[in-house]
């Protein structure tokens, strides 16, 4: 799962202004996690109790339609394309961006 923290988004956008960069850049932090690493991260830095039901695909295809393949299936998404311009992220692991958030 990618995921980004706001402030390098804004950041980015700014990044890509000042160069004066066209073209399609994804916003995504250099470090993906998958969605079980993403809820545990969270539900620890927020001290909560965790339950993860064992959701059948199935019936996840059955509510999402199509968009099931998201929960499913990988996407990587790769930020090397902004970072080859100079870019460094500030929040470059998911801890370090929670740590900041919560």
């Amino acid at each position: 799962m990618s995921w980004i923290h706001l402030d390098d988004l804004s950041r980015l956008f700014l990044h890509l202004i000042e160069k004066k960069r066209e073209g399609v850049y994804n916003g995504v932090s250099p470090n993906p996690v998958t969605n079980t690493e993403l809820t545990k991260a969270v539900a620890n830095k927020m001290n909560m109790p965790l339950f993860l039901p064992n959701v059948p695909k199935i019936i996840m295809k059955w509510t999402l339609g199509d968009m099931h393949i998201i929960l499913f299936e990988s996407q990587r998404v790769s930020s090397k394309k902004i970072e080859n311009t100079g870019f460094h992220f500030e929040y470059v692991t998911l801890d370090q961006a929670l740590e900041e958030l919560i």
